[in-house]
């Protein structure tokens, strides 16, 4: 009988030569079941006289969809993604919401793929027990063709469950092995942040930024009294609108300048905040023109903006207006 049923399972016709019609012995009044167009039978009839409960509700744990499985679970999916940061605090919370999300995936993988385990699990349950009914079944039983196609339908539903459940639990274990990589390479790029950002503010070479009226301050220089070489050339986005956060990510993309970090400047009396780069230094680029050694803004740029100094400049020039 197993050997009827392992070739059933492989190769339908296996069970024309084991059970020919000429061997089947059919109670009275009962119809004879021709083994090969028994094969064509719906497999869903199979099992069914033979299901205990508990082998009953692991097949219907097995065969349900795939949404059902996993319904009520969290989606593996990246929120959190690396953005350029403009100050350290920004740096930081960045970089602690990724490593937080990085957790957080972990979790919900492992609750993802506990399920897949425990669907894998109760398949197998489901082929032992297949196995178990039909190896138990008596001489008398296997001389029954449509009981044999019943207990070889079960078993080859079992392992197509078995399989479904381990290619499952596998495409389960890829998913949340990218999305935990990918959550590694967004924290590697925040790391890196912030090892630039420690680089640049270990420069000595900056001077802070003075007033006309003050003194110039002098050059820093090194132990042996000569002067230091900036390693890079900085910009800060200090938000003062217009193009300047534009110019900094275009200067960025050069391979020598690297983003020098913002702070707090100052606060007017409406609550609005400014900000100037770290330690109100000199650098070579920010969209605070007091602090920029370029000029984002060009001076006399007023006559070119105002439309109110096209008077001054052609007033002679210009034609009279009647309205």
């Amino acid at each position: 009988l197993m050997a009827a049923i392992a070739g059933y399972v492989d190769a339908p016709a296996t069970l024309s030569a084991a059970f020919p019609p000429s061997s089947m012995h059919l109670a009275p009044g009962s119809v004879p079941v021709a083994p090969l167009r028994a094969v064509a039978m719906d497999e869903n009839m199979a099992a069914a006289p033979v299901q205990t409960p508990a082998t009953a509700k692991a097949a219907r744990i097995t065969a349900a969809p795939d949404a059902a499985i996993t319904k009520g679970l969290p989606a593996m999916d990246i929120f959190v993604q690396y953005e350029r940061s403009w100050s350290i605090q920004d740096a930081l919370d960045q970089h602690a919401a990724l490593a937080e999300q990085r957790e957080v995936l972990l979790e919900i993988g492992k609750n993802r793929l506990r399920v897949r385990q425990s669907q894998l699990s109760c398949a197998e349950a489901e082929v032992q027990e297949a196995m178990h009914a039909a190896s138990s079944v008596s001489a008398a039983d296997a001389a029954d063709a449509r009981l044999v196609i019943l207990l070889a339908s079960r078993v080859r539903a079992a392992v197509r469950d078995v399989r479904m459940a381990a290619r499952m639990k596998q495409t389960e274990q890829g998913i949340v092995s990218k999305h935990i990589a990918q959550a590694d390479a967004e924290i590697e790029k925040s790391r890196l942040e912030m090892t630039a950002m420690k680089e640049v503010v270990d420069d000595k070479s900056l001077v802070a930024a003075t007033d006309e009226n003050q003194p110039t301050p002098l050059t820093p220089v090194d132990a042996a009294g000569v002067p230091l070489q900036q390693k890079f050339k900085y910009c800060t986005n200090c938000k003062v609108g217009g193009h300047g956060q534009r110019f900094c990510e275009y200067f960025l993309e050069r391979p020598d300048w690297r983003t020098y970090p913002n702070q707090k400047w100052f606060a007017d009396e409406k609550g609005n905040e400014y900000l100037c780069p770290l330690g109100k230094k000199l650098v070579d680029f920010a969209d605070e023109s007091h602090f920029s050694r370029i000029a984002m803004y060009l001076k006399g740029r007023a006559w070119l903006e105002e439309k109110t100094k096209v008077l001054e400049l052609g007033l002679g020039l210009i034609p009279q207006t009647f309205i």
